[in-house]
């Protein structure tokens, strides 16, 4: 394990040429960039005031001030980015990203899957192999290709995607909007005077508007073209049809191979619609979410073992051994500890995602068929991962460093307090000394008294 400490202004320019392992990011109210290599002598940075440059041939865990601009070049594995303010470019990442919380967007190919929310800017997407997920967006929306499904909800400016080749969920695009899917298309939308919104679906489409909508509608399909609103109930079979809602101040149109319905849904209706449309993704993204909150919570137990680590090897690095053998045993001990932690963090991880796959099969076994007037929420908070017992062979190494005067018992406990998975803290703390006895008080004098005594 290796860490680098620099310190910077809040708004530094930090770019990641490459990282073979896993990128962790967080921004931070601090004004220094601290970083955490997976292995020892992986990290290679340069600093030329505030601009810096890093390059790692292992896993990095970083903390940079929240208004940094950051740009990464390659990583070989997956990605997060949380909390920072700047701009966020990313160019290749092999695996899954997730960024949350952060300035303007853009990201070259995501070999995984792509979660991106509370964007504070324009959000530039080339290609995702997997999944994306794209929510609460201030600016415009574009994305050139998605592999597989594509759900996108509360985009503020303008939405465009020139191909999904699974199934396209929209909602609540404010502006304009332009999408190919070659699968079925959801969309929820409530116009905006002058908006144009263009769909083209080789499946089905299925868009629902609020009944006050003022719209011109001009419809395609090779199938059945169903059409609800308050004025008009009809079925076209096949060809197109065009008709108009209110003043017709926006314009939608949609192609379909299949089927097309449209509905002009009063506020009850809206509400049943929001919840299908959220239950569906939430059933999708759960094992998603639960994977990230564990990660989170993993993340800060290793920072705090990380930190107990680097104070044991400073304490056996300034320590005076007989022989060179002590104090090489004794970095290969601090090593061995290490690696057992980062294994027992993949495998909570592993099962954390299988409880969460498990959570969501039973969900559709219990929801099939039912109706729809109830509501469905996960608490994430009852599926966090129990960490596994101290193993007898890290108990004995720990109190054989006891033993040797190298560690105190109170680091001890701490030890092994985080081995069992317990945060910072419920670490034991020292018992509160005893609260000293009191002096007693001095008897009070006999009172004078004038009346003499019978």
């Amino acid at each position: 394990m290796e860490r680098l400490q620099y310190q910077t202004s809040y708004t530094p320019e930090i770019v990641v040429k490459q990282s073979s392992g896993p990128l962790r990011v967080r921004g931070w109210d601090q004004t220094e960039i601290r970083i955490d290599a997976d292995a020892d002598d992986a990290v290679v940075a340069q600093a030329e005031g505030d601009s810096f440059e890093i390059s790692s041939k292992s896993g990095l865990l970083m903390r940079i001030p929240t208004g940094s601009n950051l740009s990464v070049g390659k990583v070989s594995s997956d990605a997060t980015v949380k909390s920072v303010e700047g701009e966020v470019s990313f160019t290749e990442v092999t695996g899954n990203l997730v960024v949350k919380n952060i300035g303007h967007f853009t990201v070259g190919t995501v070999r995984g899957n792509l979660n991106a929310k509370q964007v504070e800017g324009g959000v530039e997407i080339g290609q995702v192999n997997g999944n994306a997920s794209i929510t609460q967006v201030e600016e415009d929306l574009a994305i050139s290709r998605v592999n597989g499904n594509l759900t996108v909800r509360d985009v503020e400016g303008q939405f465009s995607v020139e191909e999904v080749k699974g199934n396209l969920k929209a909602r609540q695009v404010a502006d304009s909007a332009r999408a190919v899917a070659r699968g079925n298309i959801e969309l929820r939308i409530e116009p905006e005077p002058g908006a144009t919104y263009e769909m083209e679906a080789k499946g089905n489409i299925d868009c629902r508007v609020s009944a006050a909508s003022d719209l011109q509608a001009e419809f395609q399909a090779r199938g059945n073209i169903d059409i609800q609103t308050p004025e008009m109930s009809k079925i076209v079979q096949g060809g197109s049809f065009e008709f108009a809602l209110g003043n017709a101040d926006a314009r939608l149109s949609l192609q379909a191979s299949g089927d097309i319905r449209f509905k002009a849904m009063d506020k009850a209706e809206d509400d049943d619609f929001d919840f299908d449309f959220d239950f569906g993704e939430d059933i999708a993204n759960l094992a998603e979410e639960i994977s990230v909150q564990v990660s989170e919570q993993l993340e800060e137990q290793m920072e705090a073992l990380n930190e107990q680590l680097n104070e044991l090897t400073e304490h056996f690095n300034t320590t005076t051994f007989s022989t060179e053998a002590a104090a090489r045993n004794a970095e290969r001990r601090v090593y061995d500890v290490q690696r057992q932690i980062e294994r027992k963090i993949e495998a909570t991880k592993r099962r954390a995602e299988h409880q969460a796959r498990l959570a969501a099969q039973r969900a559709r076994r219990h929801t099939k068929g039912k109706g729809r007037n109830f509501s469905f929420s996960f608490d994430t908070d009852k599926m966090k991962p129990k960490s596994d017992p101290v193993t007898d062979a890290e108990r004995q190494m720990v109190l054989q460093m006891v033993q040797d005067k190298k560690i105190s018992i109170d680091e001890a406990e701490s030890l092994l307090a985080a081995l069992e998975g317990r945060p910072p803290e419920d670490f034991p703390q020292p018992p509160e000394p005893p609260e000293p006895p009191m002096a007693p008080e001095p008897p009070e004098p006999p009172m004078d008294s004038e009346e003499p005594l019978e």
